[in-house]
């Protein structure tokens, strides 16, 4: 569903609700949907990573580092027998297995995978569509319309209808992390 489909199916019931304030609600409640949910999941490369550097920062739109996967330069994982890590402030530290600072990363670690769920992109334009997969977009929708005062009755359904997605949502990314897990494992075989 494209902005500008969110922006008219909310103004055609409450015409004087300027755009603007719909499209900052709309990112507002995705960026909740997705936190609740866990939905949006990634897994990439450390970006920058380099033997001679400990500390990163996260990736921009974070929202919750779920793995860390350790690899040597044929691409296998290393497990967790080589460094451990800390998370603070928006950034990720290695050290030592023992937990003791180290200067660099061991010869043997050739690259770093992070899996994390994120935020979703800020939706601007028009033709802009939201990153929550598109069965989950009418909530979007659902939570204008309750914000905006849709009424009591229809309120009432929102609150029904929010906690009846946010379950699905839920099991749907544990569905697709499972999935990308698996995946994931079998390109490395």
């Amino acid at each position: 569903m494209t902005l500008l489909s969110i922006i008219e199916r909310v103004g055609s019931r409450f015409p004087n609700i300027p755009p603007m304030e719909i499209i900052n609600d709309t990112n507002r409640l995705q960026r909740e949907f997705a936190e609740e949910t866990r939905i949006l999941v990634k897994t990439e490369a450390l970006a920058g990573y380099s033997q001679s550097t400990v500390s990163y920062s996260l990736p921009a739109g974070l929202c919750e580092l779920t793995g860390v996967t350790v690899k040597d330069s044929l691409g296998n994982d290393l497990g967790d027998t080589i460094v451990s890590y800390s998370v603070d402030n928006g950034a990720i530290t290695f050290y030592s297995i023992d937990g003791l600072a180290i200067t660099e990363m061991p010869t043997d670690v050739a690259s770093v995978d992070l899996s994390y769920t994120y935020y979703p992109t800020d939706i601007t334009e028009e033709d802009d569509v939201s990153e929550i997969p598109e069965q989950f977009q009418d909530f979007l929708v659902w939570g204008l319309f309750d914000i905006y005062g849709a009424g009591m009755k229809e309120s009432k359904e929102w609150t029904m209808r929010k906690a009846k997605v946010l379950a699905q949502g839920k099991v749907y990314a544990n569905k697709a992390r499972q999935f990308t897990e698996h995946n994931f494992t079998s390109e490395v075989l």
